[in-house]
């Protein structure tokens, strides 16, 4: 009877997992309880293999159970890990000694490279309009090194890389990723889209040294060139000096709106009037300056 009632309780939640050895082992426990087979010489040995059974049976679902319950919680963790990574703004990738992409990677590399990549050749991904026979050289010379000379060689590989008309910096180390039970060596890259970065970088310069209404050069950019013109290889060097006569009385009568566009007319004006190699710069308010390198006195008046 302790038998039966311990096979009971193993169906309790059990739904289909085993349903047929389950029937099996229940027509066993009801065997042992026919009467019908109650003088049986072999029912000792019979009850002693269906108790075995019973707890084969009992073992087995558990360890069912307890992988069961691990994978879910791996596809959980790598469903988790590979949402992290795709909404990192950034991609991520490894590759091996042959510089094939592997498998896995984050959704950021589609949008840098346009296209899938799983086993795409990296030296071509990360330079396509390129030779880049030097690339693959290089990267396949770190899977020949140790690991301290490997890393002293991915120190060498440019960090910033021009790709579908992105500008894209990348990092790179090597890791150990486990394999058919092993832990091989392979180098992970790390992808972030700097385009719109480098675009407000060169707006910035760019204002830092320009006057935003004429977008001639300003007194910043005099002041940074300044020793650099002063050396002999400029000279001759000549100055025009430029001033705007009635400017404050146009702000005062038309508002300042048609001052800035006379402004901006004159600007148009000096840069007719001057020359490719001339810089002109907007000196202040109503002043203009233009240097001009490598310019003797008549050149200069005649840009006058």
């Amino acid at each position: 009877m302790d038998i039966t009632n311990n096979t009971t309780d193993l169906t309790i939640g059990d739904e289909n997992l085993f349903d047929s050895e389950r029937q099996i082992l229940n027509q066993a426990m009801n065997d042992l309880i026919d009467p019908r087979y109650a003088d049986n010489a072999l029912l000792p040995r019979y009850r002693e293999l269906a108790e075995h059974y019973r707890r084969l049976l009992q073992m087995t679902r558990k360890t069912f159970r307890i992988s069961d319950t691990q994978g879910k919680f791996l596809q959980q963790y790598q469903h988790d890990m590979q949402s992290l990574l795709d909404h990192a703004n950034q991609g991520f990738l490894t590759f091996g000694a042959d510089l094939r992409v592997n498998r896995y990677y984050s959704a950021e590399c589609l949008r840098i490279f346009g296209r899938k990549i799983r086993g795409a050749y990296i030296a071509e991904l990360l330079d396509p309009e390129g030779e880049y026979g030097e690339l693959a050289d290089l990267l396949s010379r770190v899977f020949l090194a140790d690991e301290i000379e490997g890393n002293e060689l991915l120190k060498q590989l440019p960090p910033v890389f021009h790709i579908n008309r992105k500008v894209v910096y990348v990092e790179c180390k090597q890791i150990l990723q486990p394999y058919d039970g092993i832990n091989r060596r392979v180098i992970m890259l790390v992808l972030t889209d700097i385009s719109d970065k480098q675009k407000a970088e060169e707006k910035i310069r760019y204002l830092s040294y320009h006057d935003k209404l004429t977008t001639l050069y300003n007194r910043a950019y005099i002041e940074m060139m300044r020793v650099e013109l002063e050396k002999t290889e400029f000279s001759p060097l000549s100055v025009i000096l430029v001033d705007m006569n009635g400017l404050k009385l146009v702000n005062d009568v038309f508002g300042h709106h048609e001052g800035d566009c006379l402004l901006m007319a004159m600007a148009e004006v000096l840069k007719q009037s001057s020359r490719s190699t001339d810089i002109i710069v907007r000196w202040g308010g109503d002043e203009f300056l233009i240097l001009q390198p490598l310019t003797a006195c008549q050149e200069c008046e005649a840009v006058c």
